[in-house]
């Protein structure tokens, strides 16, 4: 499903991976923890960079098809930014 995973190194796969996670968990964490608030603004941008930046690798490879999940989850950094702000 995924053949670019053949074509690179595992342990980048793996990074990707964790920082995939890690951006799904930032924005909720900090604030159920009532611990540095301000990470989860700051995990919520990136992590919706990091979405733009794989529909743009999406549509560089002409697989604009695969983009319904990355802007599917640009509504969780969108929705915690636009809490956070007001």
């Amino acid at each position: 499903m995924m053949e670019w995973v053949d074509r690179t190194p595992m342990q980048t796969v793996r990074t990707i991976g964790m920082l995939e996670v890690i951006g799904a968990i930032g924005p909720i964490l900090p604030p159920l923890t009532n611990t540095a608030p301000w990470l989860a603004l700051f995990a919520a941008i990136r992590f919706g960079v990091l979405q733009i930046d794989e529909i743009t690798l999406h549509i560089s490879r002409a697989k604009s098809r695969l983009i319904g999940l990355n802007i599917a989850l640009i509504v969780v950094p969108t929705a915690a930014v636009w809490l956070a702000a007001t």
